[in-house]
């Protein structure tokens, strides 16, 4: 019987020892401390070039914008459209951002933002995100994650998939909603651009 279980557990042993050499070997999460901050992308690269945060109010209440900037000179527009798009059957494309919200004074702790738009021309991606609900106070507590998803494959689940991080706090003694200033003259231009696509997206929807 002595022996039976000593045989069982070396059986046992070897199985788990089979099982960790063959498993995944995914490589840690990356963050980029400063910007710009160069994320590898295929034979080539790709670079997040800056990330801006401002609050609009509306509706009795204040909706928080964030602009993730990537420059994209190095890959054509061929390139981009098939690395952005995601087809039939897939979730995940090939280069993907999603932005996470904490604001201690709106009891928000790292709320997914809604996605507003991604927008791309010559030399830059604009991925674009919102607060989904309206918030009573000011937002210039905020504290901004996005986590850049580089995914070859498009599946999470793949080895050569790759996170990259990028924090980003509100400064002391700015005003966020002074969008004016916060923005520069190419990101006010974008939003106002994706948020006009947002509401004659939304008329369609209700003229249907």
């Amino acid at each position: 019987m002595k022996k039976n279980f000593i045989l069982l557990m070396a059986l046992l042993m070897t199985f788990i020892l089979v099982s960790c050499s063959s498993a995944s070997t995914k490589s840690d999460p990356i963050t980029i401390s400063d910007l710009p901050g160069d994320i590898p992308c295929n034979d080539t690269q790709i670079t997040l070039s800056a990330v801006s945060f401002c609050e609009v109010y509306a509706a009795h209440g204040y909706t928080g914008y964030c602009i993730a900037t990537v420059d994209r000179s190095n890959l054509s527009d061929d390139d981009l459209y098939w690395m952005l798009n995601k087809e039939t059957g897939q979730l995940q494309a090939e280069i993907d951002i999603v932005a996470y919200l904490t604001s201690e004074e709106n009891s928000l702790e790292s709320e997914r933002l809604s996605q507003l738009q991604t927008i791309y021309n010559g030399e830059n991606i604009y991925f674009m995100f919102y607060t989904t609900d309206v918030q009573r106070k000011h937002l210039n507590d905020f504290e901004l994650t996005l986590q850049i998803i580089m995914s070859p494959e498009k599946s999470l689940i793949a080895d050569t998939t790759q996170y990259y991080y990028y924090h980003l706090d509100a400064e002391e003694g700015v005003d966020y909603s002074d969008y004016e200033k916060i923005l520069s003259s190419k990101e006010k231009d974008i939003l106002v651009k994706a948020l006009n696509n947002r509401i004659d997206s939304l008329k369609q929807g209700i003229g249907n």
